[in-house]
């Protein structure tokens, strides 16, 4: 019976803290929408979220440390996409890695697009741009001894991280201009056939 309670009463705070975290999040949000990302204060955001700063300070050291947490979710949402960026492999499909790429945008476009719009899109990408090069690096570092050829492939990975967060942002910023699933076709054609051969829209990836 002790033990009935025992899970019965972690659950009970399980969920306190779920509810707690969301509900300083949103606040967060709806706080960044009102003003700079640098002005807003624990307090601003304990009022918002209807606690108090103890228990925002229960769960973060301050606001950095929440926009760490968010940012540490998104990037690890598209880690196991990432990993699938296979440089040895024959049979990588840019179209499906694209497709994929798609739904995972679709679900956060909102968070991304208040990123943007408060100036801190180009922190969170600048992160994911550092783990798009490490596993790029990790499939060949390990093969490769020449310090020159090290050099080289580290120039095209950071080209290739470069490349596609450059366009996602650049989609995030102006959504109206082209839609997600041409963002995907256009993405997808450039990394098989390059810009030359982009031109002219493919039939097939």
């Amino acid at each position: 019976m002790s033990n009935t309670n025992t899970n019965n009463s972690q659950k009970t705070l399980d969920k306190r803290i779920i509810r707690s975290k969301r509900a300083i999040r949103d606040a967060f949000f709806a706080e960044l929408q009102k003003k700079e990302y640098s002005k807003i204060t624990i307090t601003d955001i304990a009022i918002a979220a209807g606690i108090n700063r103890k228990t925002f300070y229960s769960y973060y050291d301050g606001v950095e440390s929440l926009f760490e947490e968010i940012e540490t979710e998104l990037i690890n949402k598209f880690r196991p996409l990432f990993s699938t960026l296979d440089l040895k492999s024959t049979t990588f499909s840019a179209r499906s890695f694209f497709n994929e790429f798609s739904k995972l945008a679709r679900d956060d476009f909102e968070i991304y697009h208040l990123l943007n719009q408060c100036g801190q899109l180009p922190h969170l990408f600048g992160k994911v741009q550092e783990l798009v090069v490490d596993i790029i690096m990790s499939q060949v570092e390990v093969e490769i001894d020449d310090p020159h050829e090290k050099a080289r492939l580290m120039l095209m990975s950071e080209y290739v991280a470069a490349g596609i967060l450059s366009m996602v942002s650049h989609w995030i910023a102006n959504p109206g201009d082209i839609s997600l699933d041409e963002f995907t076709d256009i993405a997808g054609n450039l990394t098989l056939y390059g810009l030359s051969k982009t031109v002219v829209p493919q039939s097939d990836i």
